[in-house]
């Protein structure tokens, strides 16, 4: 007669769910989704703008001129696009086409800086000091004035990519574990 098989020590245990290189292959990819998530939160380096996206709105030829003279900028800050129409421009900004649209008033040395919401806090402030160099070389000055048609800023949304990225590691951690490749049951 053979011998009646014992199922109690069949059930899976820590080591036989989790052998030596499967804990050290999943602590590898957690410290890799720690390192992305660290970078994406906290971004390293302060941003610099290379060719974003700017309309200045003035007379054709003031426009023009101007756009030439910026986008002939050593290291490319800014990519100028000469714009007669206000309202065109502001839209771009609202939908992100452009970070901002520089409107120059020709009846005063006060131009108006239009920035978008939409765009990190950092970046919005690099783009303010090199139109701001721009502006004093030309024996003028701008206010700011910001606009977005989004109801959520750069910063919470970092924050809230990141949330949901720990969030989906941790389902599909919980998921391998619990219906992984080990059967539940022998049969």
């Amino acid at each position: 007669m053979e011998d009646p098989v014992d199922l109690t020590n069949e059930r899976p245990t820590l080591r036989r769910l989790f052998p030596r290189r499967v804990a050290l292959i999943c602590a590898v990819v957690l410290l890799g989704q720690a390192i992305a998530l660290t970078l994406l939160v906290r971004d390293i380096r302060d941003p610099a703008p290379h060719d974003a996206p700017v309309s200045v709105v003035a007379p054709a030829i003031i426009a023009h001129e101007l756009a030439e003279e910026v986008n002939a900028l050593e290291g490319h800050p800014l990519n100028v696009t000469p714009s007669d129409e206000q309202a065109a421009a502001l839209d771009d900004v609202r939908r992100g086409v452009t970070i901002a649209a520089l409107v120059v008033d020709l009846a005063g040395t006060q131009d108006r800086l239009v920035l978008s919401g939409a765009v990190d806090r950092r970046l919005q402030a690099a783009v303010r000091h090199q139109v701001r160099e721009i502006a004093h070389s030309h024996g003028r000055d701008f206010e700011v004035e910001h606009i977005t048609a989004a109801t959520i800023d750069g910063h919470d949304a970092r924050w809230l990519s990141a949330g949901f990225g720990v969030l989906g590691f941790l389902l599909a951690l919980v998921l391998s574990l619990r219906y992984g490749p080990v059967a539940r049951t022998t049969r």
